[in-house]
């Protein structure tokens, strides 16, 4: 887990963590909260594969002291040397989270599981390749 409230990170800087990160950096993180002043998502984003979507019944991350969070949207990327899938919010406010699967009890990324998750009311905001 990685949280620091208050940062002088630059776009630049959370694109190359993001890099480092699919690459197989950080290959044991579950959770990053950054406090940025400002940001652009587009230009965090840039170089990446994301599927940014809205999902009507929320699909559930488990947090490290076993505590339920549940999610509605996000923007995925995907890790493919492991599998792994992160998933970034933004808010106005300037925090950066991303939550990585899978969780702290090692499930898999409930959208990937057609037994946890039906996809059929799924709404693909964006898709890059």
């Amino acid at each position: 887990m990685l949280w620091m409230n208050k940062t002088n990170f630059s776009n630049q800087d959370i694109n190359s963590f993001l890099k480092n990160w699919m690459n197989g950096g950080n290959s044991n993180l579950k959770f990053v909260y950054l406090g940025l002043k400002q940001y652009d998502l587009l230009s965090i984003l840039k170089g990446f594969g994301v599927v940014s979507r809205w999902l009507p019944n929320p699909f559930l991350f488990n947090w490290f002291d076993g505590r339920p969070l549940y999610f509605h949207s996000g923007i995925e990327i995907r890790r493919k040397s492991d599998g792994k899938v992160a998933l970034i919010r933004m808010y106005e406010d300037g925090a950066f989270t991303m939550y990585v699967w899978p969780d702290w009890k090692g499930l898999p990324y409930p959208v990937d599981d057609p037994n946890q998750y039906s996809l059929e009311n799924t709404l693909i905001l964006l898709e890059s390749a």
